[in-house]
């Protein structure tokens, strides 16, 4: 079969390409071999095969055409094929044009850009993506920049997009990252993302507070690569994004944070900012970094042990949340230093959020520290753990009518009966009635685990009232020995 069509010639088989008349793939790979094994085909004879839609067709005419370097005729023919065909299309008859006749493509790229047909200045930006010096057309780019048509902008700025390592270009792309076109930022920035120039930098972080997800990814790389390679200092920058009011920036400002090298250094500008800042600003600041979980661990962990106290105790607490034992040394150094009393209390409040036992004899050796007490109270009524009930215990009773409070208030979600019947016992015998009333409203609050005991308050208070009611008033008829005191008789 196939020796039969061979022999059938090349009219024969470019009628067949032309009609598509071929029953298999292998029959069409035959055909193509044996129209470019033609020493003498004419380059117009298949040019319709360079619109076809099957690539191996289009490559087969491409390698025809081409014997005809410096062919003016084959040029022009092949750009007025290009009008008004796909793009892919037209891309590779540019590119066929440009190997051809690269003078003549730039010439007639130079009058078919500046056409006032659409399909002509496609064609135009086409030939002028093909020239090997498509980097000295910065004019015509230009102009096309401000093409009524927004395929013709993009265009453009794609072509400009691959010469970014020209200064004249990279300081276009910078211009036009802040054009109204989203289309036109979201190819600068993919353009500008692979970039090794520092000068990005500023452009990408007043841009990412206003573009969408995956730019914002593409940005954030980008930074973080030219802060590892080139020691670029994007500190403040960073530190500013990280107070933006969209939760998704500042997101995406911690995770460069995260992939940047020197993250003890950001963070401590970071919490130095913070100092100058409105307290719902920083509130917004914190919550940003508090929620970076395990990254940021280490360095938030050394700068505790900083010579500023408000860098020690703002690490601390923003390193707080994050519940990573990696913390417990830094936090109990300073609960047990001569810092402020305040500072050591918050470290307890960190402390508690860690229920061992190792933490808890921590706290409870500054137990009766006067500075300390009410803190690691607090503290371990917070850990909420069974190991902690007898030194909470052990304060219950203390003379001091605040320590009393504080210690009903950590055992509240306590229901050890030993717990239980202690807070029983301050709902009927303490000598403050403030403290009784906290008690048995505590009780009450437990549910079944006090029902018993709050129904045992109430009738010894009542048995109280009683007796009260049932006691003679002994200062009745009493006079006083000065008879200007006594109460006048009307």
């Amino acid at each position: 079969m196939s020796l039969f069509g061979k022999s059938e010639g090349l009219s024969v088989w470019l009628k067949k390409l032309q009609a598509r008349d071929y029953g298999s793939r292998e029959e069409l790979q035959n055909l193509l071999a044996w129209v470019a094994a033609e020493p003498n085909v004419a380059a117009q004879k298949v040019m319709f095969m360079l619109s076809d839609p099957e690539a191996s067709v289009r490559s087969t005419a491409a390698q025809i055409v081409a014997r005809d370097k410096g062919s003016k005729t084959v040029v022009e023919h092949l750009i007025q094929e290009m009008v008004g065909k796909h793009p892919q299309i037209r891309a590779e008859l540019a590119n066929l044009v440009a190997h051809i006749d690269p003078e003549r493509a730039e010439q007639r790229m130079g009058t078919m850009a500046h056409s006032s047909r659409l399909q002509e200045r496609e064609v135009g930006f086409d030939l002028l993506a093909a020239l090997p010096n498509f980097k000295e057309q910065i004019p015509v780019l230009k102009a096309g920049l401000k093409d009524p048509e927004d395929s013709i902008r993009q265009r453009a700025i794609r072509i400009l997009g691959r010469g970014k390592d020209n200064p004249t270009i990279f300081l276009i792309l910078r211009d036009q990252i802040h054009s109204d076109d989203p289309m036109i930022r979201k190819i600068v920035i993919q353009s500008l993302s692979d970039s090794t120039n520092p000068g990005v930098i500023d452009v990408f972080f007043q841009r990412l507070p206003h573009e969408e997800e995956h730019e914002r990814e593409l940005m954030v790389r980008c930074l973080s690569r030219l802060a590892r390679t080139t020691g670029a200092r994007i500190e403040d920058q960073v530190v500013g994004v990280l107070a933006d009011e969209n939760p998704e920036v500042r997101e995406a400002a911690v995770k460069l944070l995260c992939e940047m090298p020197n993250q003890k250094t950001v963070l401590r500008t970071f919490l130095l900012h913070l100092r100058g800042l409105a307290s719902w600003l920083r509130d917004r600041c914190i919550d940003s970094i508090s929620s970076m979980g395990q990254d940021l661990v280490g360095p938030m962990v050394e700068l505790m042990d900083d010579p500023d106290e408000d860098i020690k105790v703002s690490a601390m607490h923003l390193v707080s949340k994050a519940r990573d034992p990696r913390v417990i040394p830094a936090v109990r150094k300073i609960f047990q230093s001569q810092s402020d009393w305040w500072v050591r209390v918050m470290a307890a409040d960190v402390l508690a959020r860690f229920p061992e036992r190792q933490v808890m004899d921590t706290l409870a050796a500054r137990l009766h520290d006067p500075d300390l007490r009410y803190g690691v109270i607090h503290a371990l009524g917070q850990m909420n753990v069974p190991f902690v009930i007898p030194h909470l215990l052990s304060c219950i009773e203390d003379p001091q009518r605040g320590i009393r409070m504080a210690v009903l208030d950590s055992l509240r979600r306590q229901t050890d009966p030993m717990v239980v019947h202690a807070i029983f016992e301050r709902a009927v015998k303490d000598p403050e009635d403030s403290v009784q009333e906290k008690a048995l409203v505590i009780l009450e609050n437990m549910g079944n685990a006090a029902h018993e005991y709050v129904q045992r308050v109430e009738a010894i208070r009542r048995e109280q009232r009683r007796l009260l009611h049932e006691t003679p008033d002994l200062t009745h008829g009493l006079q006083m020995e000065n008879e200007e005191l006594n109460p006048k008789v009307a």
